[in-house]
């Protein structure tokens, strides 16, 4: 586990909360469980996260995303979804939060922003498990 990663557990399990760590350790997928329900702490310690590792930074904007997103703040999930899909371009990060953002997009009403984000993830990510069904997502869109 890199330096990083092992000063953010620190800092989480001594706020008494257990991160959930991805296989090997080398990323966080979430810090804060879902069921805990203390989205706006995980807001507060996500914003003060900072780390040298590209894949970590663009997911724990994400994991901001979905905190708003289970606050019901589509605004600023939307924000943060775009944030982190654009913060280090890449093929597992960039398609996973466009994906949640062009969802995020079109339920706020934002058509145009949401077909941006699903052509994208359509023309530079076909591999990419988001890209499987990007063509329902894209008619939706316009």
């Amino acid at each position: 586990i890199n330096k990083d990663l092992n000063e953010t557990v620190k800092q989480v399990k001594e706020n008494g909360i257990e991160p959930i760590v991805l296989g090997n350790g080398n990323k966080i997928i979430n810090l804060y469980p879902e069921n805990m329900g203390k989205f706006k702490e995980a807001i507060q310690h996500l914003e003060q996260f900072d780390s040298k590792d590209l894949f970590l930074k663009a997911m724990s904007l994400g994991a901001i995303g979905d905190a708003f997103a289970e606050l019901k703040q589509n605004n600023e999930a939307f924000e943060y979804y775009k944030k982190a899909s654009e913060h280090t371009p890449n093929d597992f990060t960039t398609p996973r939060y466009s994906y949640k953002a062009g969802l995020m997009a079109l339920e706020l009403g934002k058509k145009e922003e949401a077909l941006k984000l699903f052509t994208n993830i359509k023309d530079n990510y076909k591999a990419s498990i988001e890209a499987a069904n990007i063509d329902v997502y894209l008619g939706m869109a316009q």
